[in-house]
C-alpha cells in the first residue's frame, strides 16, 4: 500500500503483551503474498493540525512484521517530541527502530532538469526520466534512491526555479536507531549526499568532443556511461576526474535543517526529513 500524507500504519503491534499476535500459518502461499483482513482510516489531531492514519489489522502469516509506520513530520508539522508521542501510542519507542529516512532539500533558482543533468551518483546504474521535470537515480527497492523534481509543479503553484532534491536511505538492519534515539537527537546520521558529484561546466572544454556530445544528449551521469561504451573505461574515468566534484554544501545545508528541527526553541519545524519505523 503506498504511503499517504501523515501517518501510514500497515502492521499491528499487540501493545499489552509486546509480542506479535498469533495468526494462522499457511504453506500454500508465498510469504510475500500476505494480506491484512481489516482496514480502516482514522483522523488524528496534532498541535499543528490534522493528520491521517491508515490501519491494517490481523496479518495473514505470523512471519509478517508486527507493525510498520510511515510518518511524514513535515506534512503534519511535527516536532521530534510530537513524533515520539505519536509512535508511543502504538509501540514502545525504546524498542521500535527507524528503517528508512528521507533527506530533503529545496533549492531555489534551480531548474530541475539542469540539476539532474549536472549530477552523477556513484552507485546508480542509470538516471531515469519520469517527465520533463522529474528524475530519479536508483530503483524503488534500492538501498538509496535520489529523486529530483520541480516542487512548484507538484504543488501547482506559480513559482519558477523551485527544485526538490530527495535522498531516501534504507538503514542497515544492524545499528538502526530506536525511535527514542532518533527523536532525542542522539543518533548521528551519515552524509546522505556523500556519493553525489556535481559537474563543473568549465571542465567540458578539457574533455573529448564525444564526451561532450553524450553529456549534452542525456546528462553527465548517463552521458559518461555512454562515453565509456564507445571509448574505454580509462578515458571515461579521466573525464570524471576533470568534470565531477563533491558538494559538501548540500550536507551542510541539511545539517542546518536538522539542527533547527531538533532545536527546542524553534517556532517551526523543518521540511527536510521523513522517517519510517519498523
Amino acid at each position: 500500500m503506498p504511503p499517504i500524507d501523515g501517518v501510514n500504519i500497515v502492521r499491528r503491534y499487540y501493545r499489552r503483551t509486546g509480542v506479535r499476535r498469533p495468526v494462522e500459518k499457511s504453506k500454500k502461499k508465498h510469504r510475500k503474498c500476505g494480506s491484512y483482513r481489516i482496514m480502516e482510516q482514522r483522523g488524528h489531531m496534532t498541535p499543528y493540525g490534522n493528520g491521517s492514519f491508515t490501519l491494517c489489522y490481523e496479518p495473514e502469516f505470523s512471519i509478517m512484521p508486527s507493525m510498520t509506520m510511515t510518518i511524514n513530520p513535515s506534512k503534519l508539522l511535527l516536532s521530534p517530541q510530537d513524533l515520539g508521542a505519536i509512535v508511543a501510542q502504538y509501540m514502545p519507542i525504546e524498542s521500535a527502530r527507524i528503517a528508512y529516512i528521507e533527506c530533503k532539500l529545496d533549492l531555489e533558482h534551480t531548474d530541475a532538469k539542469h540539476l539532474a543533468d549536472a549530477i552523477s551518483i556513484k552507485w546508480a546504474r542509470q538516471r531515469q526520466s519520469h517527465s520533463s521535470t522529474s528524475f530519479s537515480f536508483g530503483g524503488k527497492r534500492s538501498r538509496e534512491r535520489i529523486t529530483i523534481y520541480d516542487k512548484a509543479v507538484q504543488l501547482d503553484i506559480d513559482v519558477i526555479g523551485l527544485t526538490r532534491l530527495e535522498v531516501k536511505i534504507r538503514l542497515p538492519t544492524k545499528g538502526r536507531p530506536t525511535v527514542a534515539e532518533f527523536v532525542s537527537g542522539c543518533w548521528e546520521p551519515r552524509n546522505p549526499f556523500a556519493k553525489m558529484r556535481l559537474m563543473e561546466a568549465s571542465g567540458l572544454c578539457e574533455v573529448e568532443q564525444a564526451a561532450r556530445d553524450a553529456i549534452a544528449d542525456d546528462g553527465v551521469h548517463n552521458g559518461l556511461k555512454t562515453y565509456a561504451q564507445i571509448t574505454n573505461r580509462g578515458r571515461a574515468d579521466k573525464a570524471k576526474k576533470i568534470l565531477l566534484f563533491e558538494v559538501p554544501e548540500l550536507w551542510e545545508a541539511w545539517l542546518d535543517l536538522l539542527e533547527m528541527w531538533y532545536c527546542p526553541v524553534a517556532d517551526t519545524v523543518d521540511d527536510g526529513i521523513v522517517a519510517t519505523g519498523a
